[in-house]
């Protein structure tokens, strides 16, 4: 019996004898209409990318159930969705590309299902563990990892890299220094004659209207000088009109005088 965890929380019993991956894919595809080149099956933490692996769970499980009765017999299987990609690191070996020591343990990386390296290495140390404990074999000692010798021409084309490298980044922040200044100055020099036009225009518009201001003035002055004139001959005039009638009243008296007398 295999439940089967489709996407979106739907379960479902599989009932077969001798079930394979084959026939699990074909009732996933009928259940949940996913094709099964894009399902991805997952069981008890393993990826089910051959049918070698679901039969080696699906004896683990009998036989724990076997052993155990409160053990479930049961299999469950979750239901992905495969999605393209997988892991980059290609940051990581940018960053590794400094050191002169070569790795040579890629245990970390994927395989073509999807699975590291290091847990398909320990699912085959397993199985050959069993298979040798049920044949009374012992099983072939691990090779050694032999060292790998030190490159020491790559070490000095890495060395001869960084330096050229770290010139042509001082080559670049200087030109860019340079070219900032160089048109900071012709920035400020375009200000500067812009400005001196301006101000030979307004000299120009200033000279132009100075000659006619010169009439106006003179002619203001005139005035004045003739509103002057006029205001002192007034004031003579009436102190000419004064004076007689001081006169006049003074002979007026003379002859009352003379009269009397």
């Amino acid at each position: 019996n295999i439940i089967v965890a489709c996407v979106g929380g739907r379960t479902s019993v599989f009932h077969h004898q001798q079930p394979h991956l084959i026939d699990v894919l074909d009732h996933i595809e009928n259940v949940s209409g996913i094709p099964k080149e894009h399902q991805r099956l997952t069981c008890l933490g393993h990826n089910l990318g051959s049918d070698e692996v679901f039969q080696q769970l699906v004896t683990k499980q009998l036989e724990a159930a076997a052993f155990s009765p409160s053990y479930s017999p049961f299999l469950t299987v979750a239901v992905a969705l495969r999605l393209l990609g997988g892991k980059g690191g290609f940051g990581s070996l940018l960053r590794s590309a400094k050191s002169t020591k070569k790795t040579t343990n890629f245990s970390a990386c994927r395989d073509r299902n999807g699975n590291r390296l290091r847990d398909v290495e320990v699912a085959r140390r397993v199985v050959e563990h069993e298979r040798s404990q049920r044949e009374g074999v012992e099983p072939e000692p691990e090779p050694e990892p032999k060292e790998v010798p030190v490159d020491y021409a790559s070490l000095d084309r890495e060395q001869r890299y960084h330096e050229t490298r770290q010139e042509i980044l001082q080559d670049v922040v200087s030109s860019v220094s340079e070219g900032f200044r160089v048109s900071a100055q012709r920035k400020k020099l375009e200000r500067d004659l812009k400005r001196k036009r301006q101000q030979e225009e307004i000299d120009e518009l200033w000279e132009d209207e100075e000659p006619e201001e010169k009439e106006e003035s003179i002619e203001e002055k005139e005035k004045e000088e003739k509103e002057e004139k006029e205001k002192e001959e007034e004031k003579e005039d009436k102190e000419k009109g004064k004076e007689k009638e001081k006169e006049k009243e003074k002979e007026k008296k003379e002859e009352k005088e003379k009269e009397k007398e």
